[in-house]
C-alpha cells in the first residue's frame, strides 16, 4: 500500500472516530446534564458578572462568558468534530503532496 492510500486512510478513519466521539460525548453529557447554575439561583449569571466587572473590568467579564460557553456539551461536541476535522484534512493534505512528483 502506497503512503499516499496510507494517510487517505488514516484520514478516513480519524475523521468518522471523531464524529462518533462528538455525538457519544454529547449524548452522555446531555443525558447526565446537571441544571445550570442560573437555573438553581435566579440571577446568579447577573450578580456575578457585575462583580467580576468591577473586580476585572469587562474583559474579566468576557473570560467568564466564554468559559461557560465552552463548557457547554454541545460547544465542546463541535470542538472535537473540528480537532478530527484538522488532523484529517493534514493527513489529506500529506497524502496529496506525496502524490505529486518531485520538483527537484
Amino acid at each position: 500500500m502506497k503512503p499516499s492510500a496510507r494517510l487517505r486512510l488514516v484520514g478516513k478513519i480519524v475523521l468518522v472516530c471523531g464524529v462518533v466521539a462528538a455525538v457519544v460525548f454529547y449524548w452522555i453529557q446531555s443525558r447526565n446534564a446537571s441544571p445550570d447554575v442560573d437555573e438553581l439561583a435566579a440571577g446568579y449569571l447577573k450578580a456575578r458578572d457585575h462583580q467580576l466587572g468591577q473586580l476585572m473590568g469587562p474583559v474579566g467579564v468576557l473570560m467568564t462568558q466564554w468559559v461557560d460557553v465552552l463548557q457547554r456539551p454541545s460547544i465542546e461536541a463541535l470542538l472535537i468534530v473540528a480537532a478530527s476535522a484538522v488532523i484529517a484534512w493534514v493527513c489529506f493534505r500529506l497524502a496529496e503532496t506525496a502524490d505529486e512528483p518531485e520538483k527537484w
